[in-house]
């Protein structure tokens, strides 16, 4: 029996749209998540602007990061980490990316842990 409660396809269009959802996928099973609000983006922000290279290391990594940029990773899963770290900078494109970050920073909003 179906969920009266889960929006129907209109309705789910219609969230993507707006940006009020967003899809994730990982072994194959869809994963609706809901958009974060202000104060979930200004804590990405402020990590964002506090990420750098180590000072003493020429050849550390330099790390690049982006905020919820589609990551392909080698099982299939398709995720959009909130901050994805890399160490050379990744492909400008418009698909998932399919190289992978030496780290990912999630942010947990209340009530979504």
């Amino acid at each position: 029996m179906s969920n009266p409660y889960a929006p129907n396809s209109d309705e789910l269009s219609e969230l993507l749209r707006i940006g009020a959802i967003k899809l994730e996928r990982t072994a194959g099973i869809p994963t609706w998540e809901a958009q974060p609000g202000s104060r979930h983006h200004m804590i990405v922000d402020r990590i964002r602007a506090s990420i750098a290279p180590l000072a003493d290391r020429s050849s550390a990594c330099m790390c690049y990061h982006l905020a919820d940029v589609a990551i392909r990773f080698p099982d299939g899963s398709l995720k959009r980490p909130d901050i994805a770290v890399f160490c050379e900078p990744p492909p400008a494109q418009d698909t998932a990316l399919t190289v992978l970050p030496v780290a990912v920073i999630e942010v947990i909003s209340a009530g979504y842990e």
